[in-house]
This record gives structure tokens, sequence and C-alpha cells, in this order.
């Protein structure tokens, strides 16, 4: 009997199913934890990228000067770049030429959420104004009102994972 246990040499079957079977419960962890870092890493680019946009279209109001640049944000939708006409410090921009280009935005993220001075709005339009790049809030269908604070919530579109990016028109920071 000694005999046969010292001649056996590798595995039983068991051993082997046992090994694969806490091998393939690591990879199925192991994968589950990738796809939630890589779906936050995604998120927090697209944050970066929305502020980025919009510290470049301040500066570029202060150095072009002939034309108002921003922002236009809506729920659920593309960030648009906008532009209008720059009448003069009276008169402002002028809405009625804009013109409108979408923002590269990755497909699995979304403007979740659009706060004005703590109030929904379904769309919310920041302008920086020559000559010092100085920031207007407008919601839609409001053009008259003015706002000094908002919030842009960005998610993504099948979890609950949000960024928040803050506005103020008053001091003009933009932070995340």
């Amino acid at each position: 009997m000694s005999a046969l246990r010292n001649q056996r040499r590798g595995f039983t079957l068991i051993e082997i199913l046992i090994v694969v079977t806490i091998m393939t419960i690591l990879v199925v962890a192991g994968v589950g934890s990738y796809r939630l870092a890589q779906e936050s890493i995604g998120l927090d680019l697209e944050t970066d990228k929305l502020v980025a946009a919009l510290y470049a279209m301040r500066s570029e109001t202060r150095t072009a000067g002939a034309r108002c640049v921003g922002l236009r944000v809506e729920k659920d939708a593309k960030p648009m770049r906008i532009e209008q006409p720059y009448r003069n410090a009276t008169r402002q921009c002028d809405a009625s030429a804009e013109t409108r280009t979408p923002l590269v935005w990755s497909k699995g993220v979304r403007i979740a959420e659009v706060k004005a001075n703590e109030t929904d709005v379904s769309a919310l339009s920041v302008i920086f104004v020559p000559p010092q790049g100085r920031m207007m809030m407008r919601a839609a269908g409001n053009s008259a009102a003015q706002f000094t604070l908002a919030v842009l919530t960005v998610a993504t579109r099948d979890s609950e994972k949000q960024r928040h990016v803050q506005l103020s028109a008053g001091s003009g920071a933009i932070t995340k």
C-alpha cells in the first residue's frame, strides 16, 4: 500500500476542480472591480475635460475679444460649445446669432442634472463675455434671469456614479 502512495504523481480530479473553481471566483471578482474602476476613471476624465473646456473658453474670450464663447448644457444631452457676436459693453452678447458645436463626449457619460441657484433647470448657457472673460449664466426659456451659481452633475448612463462641476458667476470660479 505504501508503495502505491509513493508512486502516485500528479493531482486528483477533485484537487484540480477545487483550484479551477477558486481561480474562476478570483477572475470574476477581478473583472467586476476592473470595470467599476474603468467607469470611475472615465467619469473623472469627462469631468476634467468639461472643466478644461470652460477654462479654455474663458481664455479664448480674453484673447479673441470679438465674440462671446461658452457652453450650453442640457439634461441627458451632449454639452454644446456656443459662440455669439460681442456687440459692446452695454448690449453684451447677441444670442440671436448664436452658433452651436457639440463637444467631444464619451458615449457612456451624460449630464444628469443641471441646477441654477439650487433650482433644477432643463438647460443652462454659460457665456464668457469679452474683454475680461466675465461669466454669465442663463437658463433656457428665461433669458432675463441671470444666475450666480450653477452645479452640473456628470454621471454614467448605467450606474449611480456622479461628479459635480460648480460654476460661480460672481467669482468666476469653476470647480469640481
